[in-house]
């Protein structure tokens, strides 16, 4: 899945710091730099994928565990859960 090139995105550069640590507010910044979140799980076993959203911020954290949780009670713990950025569609 190939997204536009977009210059302000070009210029990010890389998150950590000399002494080896993140930097958290670019790496905070560069999150907010899209739409929204999906929640996707991906069953390994048929290679079926699910995507639930999108979610505004803490939301889609919170759908994921919830998620998770499910999934790990109907002991499908193959199922991969995952949180992705979201970039809607140009008005």
């Amino acid at each position: 899945m190939n997204e536009p090139w977009c210059p302000e995105r070009a210029r990010r550069t890389d998150r950590t710091d000399r002494a080896g640590g993140v930097d958290w507010v670019a790496a905070v910044a560069e999150l907010d730099d899209c739409d929204g979140y999906v929640v996707l799980a991906v069953d390994p076993q048929t290679g079926e994928v699910d995507a639930h959203g999108p979610f505004v911020g803490m939301a889609a954290l919170e759908a994921a565990e919830a998620m998770r949780a499910t999934l790990d009670r109907e002991e499908l713990d193959d199922v991969v859960v995952r949180i992705v950025r979201w970039h809607g569609s140009p008005a």
